[in-house]
């Protein structure tokens, strides 16, 4: 018998011992984007929206602390080798984005528009991911772990050795994804979505109701124990006739 080794874990990013330590997104554009350690002046007041479109942006080697980018528009961005650490990307258009050896830990992406990324090395945890846009992302070694994900979309996702442990995806939409192998173990998945995609995934024992409960559903199986009333009334009639 041939036992899978498993996912691999996501590459750690890669980030050079010294950085640039600045407290502010100019200080750290005028020096590129790069080999830059920006820890958010909390005084500051927050970017994001109209206030910050900067499709295409490029950042590499960087850890990001305390930055609000509620609603920024950063679409088709490439981010490599970076590090946020409880930064806030709620409502962020991030459309078409790069992440190659990419952790968010702490950040909330609630509502923010990833459809299209491309995700290489991606690890998310203790974040919260509430009707997170992940629709037709593409990837590999992507692990997501104890985040609130409720109502995330991951319609239509194409990716290779993903795990999301300990999340609560109560209402997660997979309709049509393609997730050879994934671990859901220790995550809540009730109410979940296109769940006849999760073709060769691994759970737990404790999620087998669950996960059969959405197969039931999306293939319109009515569980009914109590017959059909009018059928036997009609049958006991034909019987009593006899």
């Amino acid at each position: 018998m041939v036992v899978s080794a498993g996912p691999r874990p996501p590459a750690a990013p890669k980030l050079p011992d010294s950085l640039i330590l600045v407290d502010s997104w100019d200080e750290a554009d005028a020096l590129g984007w790069a080999d830059v350690e920006l820890h958010a002046d909390p005084e500051a007041a927050p970017l994001g929206g109209a206030q910050l479109d900067v499709p295409g942006l490029d950042v590499s080697r960087c850890r990001i602390v305390g930055l609000s980018l509620v609603g920024a528009v950063l679409a088709r961005s490439r981010w490599s080798d970076v590090v946020f650490e409880r930064c806030d990307l709620a409502g962020a258009d991030l459309s078409g984005v790069a992440l190659t050896r990419v952790e968010l830990r702490e950040c909330r992406l609630n509502g923010a528009l990833l459809g299209g990324a491309r995700c290489r090395d991606l690890r998310i945890a203790d974040s919260l991911l509430e009707g997170t846009h992940l629709r037709l992302a593409k990837g590999e070694r992507i692990r997501v772990e104890r985040c609130r994900s409720i109502g995330i979309d991951l319609s239509g996702m194409d990716a290779t050795e993903v795990v999301l442990v300990d999340c609560d995806l109560t209402g997660a939409d997979v309709s049509q994804a393609r997730l050879p192998g994934v671990r859901l173990r220790g995550s809540t998945i009730d109410g979940l979505r296109g769940a006849p995609s999760l073709r060769d995934a691994v759970i737990g024992s404790d999620q087998v109701l669950a996960l059969g409960v959405a197969l039931l559903a999306a293939l319109g199986i009515t569980v009914d124990d109590d017959g059909d009333p009018e059928w036997v009334d009609e049958r006991i009639g034909r019987d009593g006739d006899a």
